[in-house]
């Protein structure tokens, strides 16, 4: 979605240069975020709810995304395979530990 905003800003279908790690929101502090260039485009994997107030007075605009629970299931496991987190390798195996020790 980040690079879709950017490139809708820039008016053409370039992919940002740098990675979006450099706008997220939980990995800066805001003196480091105040520096983006205008229109910043931040990201961010919280929730609505843990944005600092400061941040949603402005003028800004958000927009919030949410992804089908199946897609984030999938997109774990893969990870959890790659990252060699357990044993549990298998999908049915993943689901199981998912579920009984609620890992997400």
């Amino acid at each position: 979605m980040w690079e879709m905003v950017k490139m809708l800003l820039k008016g053409k279908p370039e992919y940002e240069k740098r990675p979006k790690e450099v706008a997220m929101l939980e990995f800066h502090s805001a003196d480091v975020l105040k520096t983006e260039k205008h229109p910043r485009v931040f990201n961010t994997h919280l929730f609505p709810t843990d944005i600092p107030k400061a941040f949603l007075q402005d003028k800004g605009k958000v927009l919030f995304l949410l992804r089908n629970p199946k897609d984030i299931t999938v997109s774990y496991y893969h990870h959890w395979k790659d990252l060699k987190f357990s044993s549990a390798t298998q999908w049915d195996d993943f689901l199981y530990f998912m579920i009984k020790y609620g890992g997400m």
